[in-house]
């Protein structure tokens, strides 16, 4: 029976970050990848998870000067997309593009 019970344990303490949707990567972490990409004014709306298997699920919002036209703002997206694959490996990245538009360039 103790076996069990600590075998039940171990499972569950693994588990609970999962169940709990636990954020994956601290935002500040993300933020000072993104940073090193030139044209991006601001990084908002982070969120982060693993699955069970182990990919990173990320979500975020870039901001980028108002006047950047939407092949450029696409461009910075993969930017920012590549650049997490390449820090965490299987990832899936979901890029948001908003206007910075006090920032006008």
């Amino acid at each position: 029976a103790l076996i069990i019970a600590f075998s039940g344990w171990a499972i569950l303490r693994r588990s609970i970050p999962i169940l709990v949707d636990q954020r994956a990567v601290q935002a500040d972490e993300l933020r000072r990848i993104i940073a090193d990409i030139p044209g991006i004014v601001e990084v908002r709306g982070i969120r982060s998870r693993y699955s069970a298997s182990g990919v990173l699920f990320a979500e975020l919002t870039i901001a980028v000067p108002g006047a950047t036209p939407v092949d450029r703002a696409h461009a910075l997206a993969d930017r920012v997309e590549e650049a997490l694959a390449s820090k965490y490996g299987a990832a899936e990245i979901t890029v948001h593009v908003e206007p910075a538009w006090g920032a006008l360039a």
